[in-house]
């Protein structure tokens, strides 16, 4: 490490004001120890968005490595056409995609809790606890019937609270198809769960 690299790292590690594209910009021009405050910056968010997709906190911890580990063998070739969580967001989410497609043929497990962080939606309101925990059994057996784009989008939407605009950006794709997917989403999750809705799906 050159004593110029040495000098840059504490500077931008003790300013938050650095912004993520001039941290970018240092690691293009040869320090990639700079990618640490980006991961530092960004991991408990994307860990967040991962768990909230994928709903298995084990899968979610090994997929936040691979993203973070993706981005470091991509980020030489960031263009800065777009902020560098947009694009970091996007690898994210479509390595989540990749990562149910290759579960979608196994009888995978929902964990209760992360599930919750998922529905956590003004329509959702069980009264009791017997309406709660029925609630989650139904919406354990639901959830993988999804399809992946579908539980993405549904997650996106509702957990993230992103725009219909928002997700279609993130996924690479119109907003008629965040539309549909997100209209069977709800549907396949409509009988199930109708009774602790406060208004329809």
């Amino acid at each position: 490490m050159t004593p110029n690299k040495c000098r840059v790292a504490p500077i931008i590690e003790n300013n938050a004001f650095f912004s993520d594209a001039q941290i970018v910009e240092h690691f293009q021009h040869g320090n990639p120890s700079m990618f640490d405050h980006l991961y530092l910056r960004h991991r408990e968010r994307i860990h967040r968005v991962v768990l909230s997709v994928v709903c298995n906190p084990d899968d979610a911890l090994d997929l936040t490595q691979e993203i973070f580990l993706k981005a470091y063998q991509r980020l030489k070739t960031f263009k800065h056409a777009s902020q560098f969580y947009s694009w970091l967001y996007r690898i994210a989410i479509n390595q989540c995609i990749d990562h149910m497609r290759r579960q979608s043929k196994h009888n995978v497990l929902i964990d209760e809790p992360f599930c919750e962080e998922i529905f956590r939606t003004p329509y959702v309101n069980p009264s009791t606890a017997l309406e709660r925990d029925e609630f989650y059994c139904q919406l354990h057996a639901a959830l993988p019937a999804l399809t992946p784009c579908q539980r993405t989008v549904f997650v996106l939407r509702y957990q993230e609270d992103l725009s219909l605009k928002s997700i279609a950006r993130q996924l690479g794709c119109s907003t008629g198809t965040v539309k549909a997917h997100l209209f069977h989403a709800r549907r396949t999750l409509h009988h199930q769960l109708l009774p602790y809705y406060q208004c329809a799906l």
